[in-house]
């Protein structure tokens, strides 16, 4: 007898050919099959009409309470949102790494992986800017925390807004850059009002490097004075610089999204930047009302799946195929339907949502953690 059936949900898992409405049975922690299934099972739900997806996995979040006034403990926003795995992003540096493992990461009921801040206090509090001079960057310890944790650690964070690089420009993002090729790491560069031009800082960027925020609306935007995405923005994801959304409280704007999706200009990732700043209020709520938020604004829903799945896990070093026998059971089920609704960014945009996702359940190495009270067992 399987610990738990599945039963009728349409399927999505573009790299394990996975596409179409089928049952999954779950046993032992993991997937024991995917197909017609019709064997017992402790626990049979049917899920006739609602989206099955592998746990989500949220590139950019806040969560490492040890070193960070302003994160927060992962399990209710994750849980909550089809969430099964989650990156922080640069709430600690070097100074503060070890604790925040044993603290944080190593009790957490999601998974958590880590961006290292290349400032050695992290990001303390949200008023609290990083110390960014080169000169002060703590390298023979990121470099061996980076080796020794190697499994935790995947990459590198920098904020260098102006009011944070100040004088030194982008001379902080370059000596980041050459550390992280010591580190054999991508760099994630929190690019909000960035010192120079757009194409200063992705000429900077290598492949696999990663633009956050892209989508929003303070000083220097990805969109030109034309109204379209940038000349070098299209060349420099061409290369293999890699774009995020990461929404969070301050800096998802609909417009720019809307412009860029108008111009079939997607990120190559799609994370919350979920903080307690954020969860739970406006205009960020949490990943299912983001991802509404996405959805709305016209980015078709299969590329919106692999960017919450497969691209996010290659991200981290982990298996882009999900939904196939001999997998861990990490999976979310969603209800997307179509209700009308305004969204309203922090720049005081406004747009037509037409799109909502409801997470209705979230299994996590086999178990049910979160599950709507009208997604009941068949009887």
């Amino acid at each position: 007898m399987y610990d738990i059936l599945l039963k009728n949900g349409r399927l999505f898992d573009k790299e394990a050919g996975v596409d179409g409405v089928a049952d999954i049975a779950i046993e032992g922690g993991k997937i024991a099959a995917v197909g017609k299934i019709d064997e017992p099972a402790a626990q049979t739900i049917d899920l006739t009409g609602l989206r099955v997806l592998p746990g989500l996995i949220d590139y950019h979040m806040h969560a490492l309470t040890s070193g960070c006034s302003f994160a927060l403990k992962p399990e209710l926003p994750c849980f909550t949102n089809g969430v099964t795995t989650m990156v922080d992003a640069g709430s600690v540096g070097n100074a503060g790494f070890r604790t925040s493992y044993i603290n944080d990461v190593l009790p957490s009921e999601v998974d958590i992986k880590v961006m290292l801040n290349i400032c050695s206090a992290g990001q303390l509090a949200h008023y609290y800017l990083e110390d960014l001079d080169p000169a002060h960057y703590q390298e023979k310890d990121i470099l061996d925390l980076c080796r020794e944790y190697r499994d935790v650690i995947v990459a590198i964070k920098l904020r260098q807004s102006r009011n944070i690089t100040g004088d030194l420009g982008l001379t902080p993002l370059r000596e980041t850059v050459r550390i992280a090729e010591k580190a054999g790491l991508p760099v994630v560069v929190h690019a909000t009002d960035s010192p120079g031009e757009v194409k200063d800082t992705l000429d900077i960027l290598r492949k696999g490097d990663v633009y956050c925020h892209c989508f929003n609306q303070v000083g220097k935007t990805i969109i030109g004075e034309d109204g379209h995405v940038l000349p070098e923005v299209r060349e420099a994801q061409k290369r293999g610089v890699l774009f995020d959304c990461a929404h969070g409280s301050l800096n998802f704007s609909n417009l720019i999204a809307r412009q860029a999706f108008a111009d079939g200009f997607y990120p190559d990732l799609i994370s919350t930047d979920l903080s307690q700043l954020s969860f739970n209020k406006a205009p960020g709520y949490g990943f299912a009302y983001m991802l509404s938020e996405i959805l709305s604004l016209g980015m078709p829903e299969k590329e919106v799946f692999r960017r919450i799945t497969a691209s996010a896990a290659r991200m981290i070093d982990a298996d882009d195929t999900f939904l196939v026998p001999g997998k861990k059971a990490d999976i979310a089920v969603f209800d997307i339907h179509d209700h009308n609704f305004k969204m309203k960014d922090r720049y005081g945009n406004l747009a037509d949502g037409n799109t909502i996702v409801r997470p209705m359940m979230t299994i996590k190495k086999g178990k049910i953690v979160y599950r709507q009270v009208d997604l009941l067992d068949t009887l």
